[in-house]
């Protein structure tokens, strides 16, 4: 069950069917694959794609269900819900 956030917000999705968010996410794990894993020239058009992803998730999905993604991921509250450096690689 999903929880609300600090505002008493659902997390929720609109205008998208079950099929148009497996898709969604399934593009978004090849693209982060990419960023973490991918050569160079990947990297560079991964984060273009993963750019424009960001952009048409975040069209449908309210703040709530990042805050909810954050916690089921164990993520810390204050990460950057636009940046990805959570990818990088430790040396």
């Amino acid at each position: 069950m999903l929880q609300a956030d600090e505002n008493n917000q659902k997390p929720t999705v609109t205008d998208l069917n079950q099929l148009d968010i497996a898709i969604l996410l399934e593009k978004q794990i090849l693209v982060l694959g990419k960023l973490r894993n991918g050569t160079p020239e990947e990297k560079v058009q991964a984060q273009k794609e993963a750019e424009e992803l960001q952009e048409a998730i975040r069209g449908h999905v309210n703040s709530a269900a990042f805050v909810e993604a954050r916690k089921r991921l164990g993520l810390p509250a204050e990460t950057d819900p636009n940046s990805i450096s959570f990818l990088e690689k430790e040396e």
